[in-house]
């Protein structure tokens, strides 16, 4: 049986909502933000590639339940609140997005997801939990 032939690179985020701040690095438990139905969001994500990778595309957005596919055609992620226009190289690179939370049920969660790719693999993830009060 063939072993794959490299393990796909994980990044590090740093998330801010609304002035508050958490990280994530690799696959771990995603940081949860309290939020409320229609509530104007101001959301930065600082993305860490680490050496050696470089990112050959990058969708940022939300997602009810599930994610993946690609950068260019994610699977599940509406709306698409950024996207890399180039490939990002190893260090840091930061988005900006800006997001009105629709007039969901108190209790929803709904996820910050990152869909990016390698020249290995095509990657999805939840960075953040958004929970409604």
């Amino acid at each position: 049986m063939p072993c794959p032939s490299a393990v796909p690179a994980r990044l590090g985020y740093a998330i801010t909502v609304n002035g508050r701040s958490a990280s994530l690095h690799g696959y771990g438990h995603p940081p949860v933000f309290r939020a409320r139905p229609g509530q104007r969001l101001h959301i930065t994500v600082a993305v860490m590639v680490p050496g050696h990778t470089t990112v050959t595309a990058l969708s940022l957005g939300i997602s009810a339940h599930s994610y993946g596919g690609s950068p260019e055609h994610p699977i599940g992620v509406q709306p698409i609140l950024a996207h890399s226009r180039q490939p990002l190289a190893p260090g840091l690179h930061t988005f900006g997005l800006h997001w009105r939370i629709p007039n969901e049920q108190p209790g929803t969660s709904l996820l910050l997801a990152s869909v990016w790719s390698t020249d290995q693999a095509d990657i999805g993830q939840a960075i953040a939990t958004l929970t409604l009060n």
